[in-house]
């Protein structure tokens, strides 16, 4: 088991092979570009405060390779865009159940029904609080 384990974080570490079968670049520059393109203009409107720093950092992201190309796609870049991925991918008759304040910027802009939900924090906090 142990040879096996090693295998697989051997592959999984192998950045180079792994993007070389990713498409991420065609999701972003292609599919869903003029979403991407809204993302980033609606960043920066919005004032650098709590609640919008989650979405500018991701909008950030796909920005800069909405300006570098498919070469600025790496996994690396792409572990801070899974919130617009999940958005943008998101089948439009559904909605997106979420806890995480990103979502109320991403979706809006794409037309994708969403519900915020509370955070696991503010349940507990919030169960601690009615206790007598």
């Amino acid at each position: 088991m142990g040879e096996g384990f090693r295998q697989f974080i051997d592959a999984f570490d192998d950045v180079e092979t792994c993007r070389s079968k990713c498409r991420i670049d065609d999701f972003i520059l292609k599919r869903y570009q003029p979403q991407v393109e809204a993302y980033v203009k609606l960043a920066a409107k919005l004032p650098r405060d709590r609640a919008n720093l989650g979405f500018i950092s991701i909008a950030d992201n796909p920005g800069q390779i909405l300006k570098k190309g498919a070469m600025a796609c790496s996994c690396k870049r792409c572990e801070h865009i899974g919130d617009a991925v999940i958005a943008l991918d998101a089948a439009r008759n559904m909605r997106l159940e979420h806890t995480d304040n990103s979502f109320n910027h991403l979706c809006p802009s794409i037309g994708q029904p969403h519900q915020q939900h509370p955070s696991a924090v503010q349940v507990v906090k919030i169960g601690s609080e009615e206790k007598p």
